[in-house]
C-alpha cells in the first residue's frame, strides 16, 4: 500500500502533518496519526469480534479460561490498546456480575509492554 504523506519542518526537526489512503492495519493492529504522533489500537473489526466471543464466553467459561484468553491475545499494550483491553474486561465482568460469576481481576491483563532489544544484549 502507497501512503500519502505529508511532513512539515517544525522547530529542529519535521512532524507528519497528514497521511493518505486510508488506515494501515497489521496483525489486528491499526495504525493512524494523531497530533503528528504514531497511534496504535486494535483495529474495529478484530475489536467487534473480541468484544462478540468475549461476550459470550462471559457466563460459559470460569475465570481460568477467560484469564487465558485474554494472555493469549496477540496484541502490544500500547495505551490505545490498553484502554481496549480494559473496556473488553469491563464488558466481560458486567456480563458476569450480573449472572452472579465472579469477575475476572485485571491483575491478569498484560497492561505492559514487553522490551525488546533489537541488536542483542551487548
Amino acid at each position: 500500500m502507497v501512503l500519502g504523506v505529508d511532513v512539515v519542518k517544525h522547530g529542529h526537526g519535521f512532524r507528519v502533518r497528514h497521511v493518505d489512503a486510508g488506515v494501515p492495519k497489521l496483525g489486528g493492529h491499526s495504525v493512524s496519526f494523531r497530533n503528528g504522533h504514531a497511534s496504535v489500537r486494535i483495529d474495529q473489526e478484530t475489536y467487534n469480534q473480541l468484544r462478540a466471543n468475549l461476550t459470550e464466553l462471559s457466563v460459559r467459561r470460569s475465570v481460568e479460561a477467560l484469564v487465558a484468553e485474554f494472555q493469549s491475545l496477540p496484541f502490544e499494550p500500547y495505551a490505545p490498546v490498553r484502554r481496549q483491553l480494559l473496556n473488553l474486561l469491563r464488558t466481560t465482568n458486567r456480563i458476569r456480575v450480573q449472572a452472579g460469576f465472579e469477575p475476572v481481576p485485571a491483575s491478569y491483563l498484560q497492561l505492559r509492554r514487553r522490551v525488546v532489544q533489537p541488536f542483542g544484549a551487548e
